[in-house]
């Protein structure tokens, strides 16, 4: 059976549908989109974050970890998203 996520071509909709999947507790469907973001936008720091929080929630704790690392070396004069990626992950090391 073909589903939307297997025509989800364009980015912004592969982030929407990710994102959509994470509030409808799918988090296996939106880590699945979200490492697609990450393959096509590798230097996007909020498809990294997305993809942190998708993976801690999917029990990927060290998965998790190196995403929330990579968005924060990626962006690593952003207060918020070094204290969110800090955050996070002291959550998987708590677990």
């Amino acid at each position: 059976m073909l589903t939307v996520f297997d025509h989800a071509d364009d980015l912004a909709t592969i982030e929407a549908l990710a994102v959509t999947q994470a509030k409808l507790y799918n988090f296996p469907e939106a880590t699945k989109l979200l490492d697609k973001l990450v393959a096509a936008r590798p230097n996007d720091v909020e498809a990294w974050r997305l993809l942190g929080e998708a993976q801690l929630l999917n029990a990927q704790t060290g998965k998790s970890v190196a995403a929330f690392e990579k968005a924060a070396t990626l962006k690593a004069d952003d207060l918020q998203i070094l204290t969110v990626s800090l955050w996070w992950s002291v959550c998987v090391f708590a677990l």
